[in-house]
Order: C-alpha cells, then structure tokens, then sequence
C-alpha cells in the first residue's frame, strides 16, 4: 500500500485526520484507493456516511487494529513529510480561538458534555464526566470563550452550569476573554 493512502487511513481511523477531509481525499483518489484495498474495506470506505458520526465510529473501531493509534498519532503526523499528508493533517485540526458555547435547550449534565464534545472536538471515546473533561480540556489557543443560555441551563442544572464556567476559567490563558450569557 502507498505511504499516503497508509497514512490517510491511519489518520482518519486515529481521529488525526477529520472524516471530511478523508472523505475528500478518498473521491480525489479512488482507483487508487480500489486498487490498493480490499474490495470489503474500499466498499465500506465509499458507502460510508461521513456525516453520521456512529457510522464513522463503526468503521474506526473495525480498521483500529490495522491502524493502530500508537503508530498513527498526533506526533507522527505532526512531523510527516508528505506535503499531502501535512496538509489534510493541519485541515483537519480545528481552530478553537473563538469558542462558542450554547447551552440554549441543554437540560441535562449529558445533554451538556455532547455540546462540549462538539465545540471542542473532543474524541469519540470521551467519558461525558467532569473527570474526563478535566482529563482532555485543552483551551491554550483560545482568545474569546463565549457561553450563551448560562441563565436557561443554570435554571436546569445549578451545579453542572457552575463546574462548566469554573472549568473553563480554570483552563483558558490569561489573555482569554470569557463571556457568559442568558
């Protein structure tokens, strides 16, 4: 198998690389794809639904072993040579230095850490815990946190709307600005 394809399908399995930019880079190249695959595992690959992230966490957990996250990880991509792959790597990481928050609607402490989870593109396999949370906050290249529906939440659930602000402004940098609002 190509270095590329290898590494396109590693990073997409381990979560490096996001589903939309493997799903870009399968069409760009498929003959190569079908030729250097499997037919099960090209098949899966192209009927896939990108936008379904059950569907994208099925098709992780069956490639995990064949492209194992110790091998396919944030370093070994940060360091890649391959312009290619450089580059659906630097797509792929999100940009978190304005992070909005909305609580609007949000109920429950569940409901609350899948609206984290998106908005800070935390992996799949996050615990929906404040300790998990704790464990995987990364908020260094923030320069405004917004949090809207603060008043409609707090209402809900007093103490997980309290553990969220006091989480964020725990792990934001000195020189981010941290608004809240109902």
């Amino acid at each position: 198998m190509s270095t590329v394809i290898g590494d396109m399908l590693g990073g997409f399995v381990n979560g490096c690389i996001s589903p939309q930019i493997f799903e870009r880079h399968l069409y760009s190249k498929t003959a190569d794809y079908e030729s250097e695959l499997d037919k099960n595992t090209f098949d899966m690959l192209v009927y896939l639904d990108y936008g379904d992230e059950n569907d994208v966490a099925h098709i992780r957990r069956l490639l995990g072993e064949e492209y194992p996250a110790k091998e396919y990880n944030d370093a070994y991509f940060q360091s890649a040579q391959d312009e290619e792959i450089k580059q659906a790597y630097a797509l792929s990481q999100p940009d978190l230095t304005t992070l909005v928050i909305e609580l609007k609607g949000i109920k429950s402490a569940d409901q609350l850490h899948n609206v984290l989870k998106r908005a800070l593109h935390l992996p799949e396999w996050f615990g929906h815990s404040w300790a998990a949370f704790e464990d995987l906050i990364d908020l260094s290249a923030c320069k405004s946190i917004t949090v809207n529906g603060y008043g409609d939440f707090y209402q809900q659930s007093p103490k997980d709307a309290m553990l969220l602000i006091w989480q964020l402004s725990k792990h934001k940098t000195k020189d981010c600005l941290l608004t809240v609002n109902n």
